[in-house]
Formats: structure tokens, sequence, C-alpha cells
């Protein structure tokens, strides 16, 4: 995949609050989508799960790392504690963590219940069933994935 056509079209197509913005999302986008093929996970599935757990964005408008009310960090939202080395994220690539994390959940929990409790798993911790607010959360991102993946198809076919 051309990663940079890929995030330009992306970036162009989300919702954007200024052109420093949409120029930190696309730059986030490069990195997300470089290291999933790396991995060899879904380029896809990881910029939908970047834009539903961060808009996509790395750092806040303060110039900080973004950060949720429970202590996850960067534009996958990791747990430091649990998904870096040093424990707190500062010397964490908190992109490959990310990543890391997604393919550990869905080797987990993909084949026997679904991609979406995979994902349910990664946001949560661990899901609690298709009736939860996680759960349905889970389906948005896959729900994303596959319209990123037909706009990609219809960009890249021009």
């Amino acid at each position: 995949m051309n990663a940079l056509l890929y995030c330009t079209m992306l970036v162009n197509f989300l919702p954007s609050l200024n052109e420093s913005v949409r120029m930190e999302r696309e730059s986030t986008c490069q990195l997300l989508v470089a290291e999933a093929e790396r991995q060899g996970e879904d380029s896809f599935l990881v910029t939908a799960l970047a834009w539903h757990e961060s808009r996509m964005q790395y750092l806040n408008r303060s110039g900080k790392v973004v950060r949720s009310r429970v202590g996850a960090i960067g534009p996958l939202q990791v747990i430091p504690r649990i998904w870096c080395e040093d424990r707190t994220g500062e010397t964490c690539d908190l992109v490959e963590a990310g990543v890391r994390a997604l393919k550990r959940f869905r080797h987990r929990f993909e084949r026997r219940y679904s991609l979406e409790w995979a994902i349910c798993s990664y946001n949560s911790g661990r899901c609690k069933g298709e009736h939860t607010k996680s759960y349905r959360w889970a389906r948005a991102v896959v729900r994303a994935s596959k319209r990123f993946k037909r706009l990609w198809g219809r960009s890249a076919n021009r």
C-alpha cells in the first residue's frame, strides 16, 4: 500500500479542525500504516482503531501526548504499564505497542469469537458481551475499517 497516498486520501475524507491538525493526522496515519505493515497487521483496521481511539492524533492542543482519563496514551490509546517496557510510556514507541497489542488480542480472540470481540477486549481489557457499549464501539471500528478499505479501493482505481 502507498501509505502517503492512502493517508492523504483518508485525512482529507475525515473532518478536521484546521490545517495543522490535518497535517498531524496525516503524519500519524503514515506511522500507523508503516507499523501495521511491518507487523503484518491490517492497515485499514489499525487506522480505523486510531480514528476511534484518538481521532488519529498523537498530540493534544498543548503539544503533549494524547491521554485518556484512565491513563491510556497515544493514537492507539496504549496503557503503558501493560504494553511498554518502561511502564511509563516516556521511551515507548506507542504506535508499535498499540499495533502489537491489537495483534495479540486478535490472535487470542478473533478465531474463537469475532474480530469485534478482539477489538472490544483491546478497548476494555475484557469483552463482557455483544450488548455492551465497548462491543458496539468495536463494531463501529470494524465498519470504519471496511469504509476506509472501500474508499481506498475507489481512489486507487482512478
